[in-house]
């Protein structure tokens, strides 16, 4: 969970002002339509709740600038604050550069923050530093203090910390990085974003390597990355926990086993036929959890295992496999907090009004 102290605040809230001076036109109105206008402006500009929108916009007499600016004063009084609260929405994304591709997920309390422009710019940022980051251990994770301090942009003095105060101060919503990867390989990585909302960044990411027993051909590369992408998708599909049976933790195993074999208690069968059917029955969960087991999405007759190979043999690809793969989803794991939308953020402020 990212906490951002007040002094924090103070240190970048004037670059961010002389950056922001110019985002909105210089607007007023009083029409009651134009002033709805105004708000679903703002609202969509921003993402801050309308409640405060209506009472920034009143105080600035429907100037649209002086809104935006009293919404981001009120926004850095409060940052910090907002960072303990729920964020269980947000984006996932990717981005490649090389041989290595960086997924991160970055998370806001509502998935229309989510879709805001800022927040995309964010997400953007913090895969261009993710991809300058070495990953730590098998899973290819990134050091997050490191994200962290890491500078937003090229020689700009904000750091990605920085940046995510900012972002939130402008929403009104806590915005943490939750993780980030970077996946890097010789081979081919594919790579498949599933309801994408932005270039790169959706709800789901997955990333596939593979390799071969040599140097992948520039002959053969581009039907093998084809292919890879085609096993990224299905990864997002499918959703795999392990790359194959080895993966699989012996106490998950042995969990399985032991659910299994109670469900032969009473059948009066000989113990070798039982170890038969609970051996049966747990190669039906390796093909359910292990990606290289699973049935391909796109061709059921074969096994994303033989799939590969049959790849690999048309290229001209020896020994060619999925040597890792990596899946996240936005929110995966913590709870889900329903949220209103602006119709609904409206009519009770409306009714609250009477």
């Amino acid at each position: 969970m990212l906490r951002h102290s007040s002094s924090l605040v103070r240190n970048w809230s004037k670059c961010v002002l002389s950056q922001q001076s110019n985002v909105l036109g210089q607007r007023a109105y009083s029409s009651p339509k134009k002033n709805m206008d105004l708000l679903k402006e703002l609202r969509e500009k921003t993402g801050a709740p309308i409640g405060d929108i209506k009472k920034c916009l009143e105080a600035s007499n429907w100037d649209l600038n002086l809104a935006f600016e009293a919404l981001r004063k009120k926004g850095l009084a409060t940052a910090a604050k907002k960072a303990s609260r729920h964020a269980a929405e947000g984006l996932v994304g990717f981005r490649a550069a090389g041989n290595r591709v960086a997924v991160v997920e970055v998370n806001s309390e509502t998935d229309f923050v989510a879709r805001n422009d800022r927040f995309r710019a964010l997400v953007g940022q913090v895969l261009d530093a993710s991809l300058k980051l070495e990953p730590q251990g098998a899973d290819g994770a990134v050091n997050m203090d490191q994200l962290l301090s890491s500078p937003s942009e090229s020689g700009s003095d904000l750091k990605i910390s920085d940046r995510c105060a900012e972002v939130a101060a402008t929403v009104g919503e806590n915005v943490r990085i939750r993780r980030a990867f970077v996946v890097q390989s010789d081979g081919v990585i594919g790579t498949y974003v599933h309801q994408s909302s932005a270039p790169e960044m959706g709800r789901i990411v997955s990333a596939v390597v593979l390799e071969a027993d040599g140097a992948i051909s520039d002959s053969s590369r581009l039907a093998i990355a084809e292919a890879s992408a085609n096993f990224a998708m299905h990864a997002a599909g499918m959703r795999p926990q392990y790359l194959n049976a080895a993966d699989v933790p012996t106490d998950v195993v042995e969990k399985e086993r032991s659910l299994l074999l109670a469900q032969t208690e009473g059948s009066g069968k000989p113990a070798a036929v039982v170890a038969k059917m609970v051996d049966g029955r747990l190669n039906k969960y390796y093909e359910e959890v292990c990606l290289v087991n699973q049935k391909y999405i796109l061709d059921d007759t074969l096994t994303i295992d033989k799939a590969v190979k049959k790849v690999g043999k048309d290229a001209g690809a020896v020994g060619l496999k999925i040597a890792k793969f990596l899946r996240i989803q936005v929110g995966e794991g913590l709870e889900v907090v329903a949220t209103k939308d602006f119709a609904s953020e409206v009519a009770e402020m409306v009714g609250g009004s009477k």
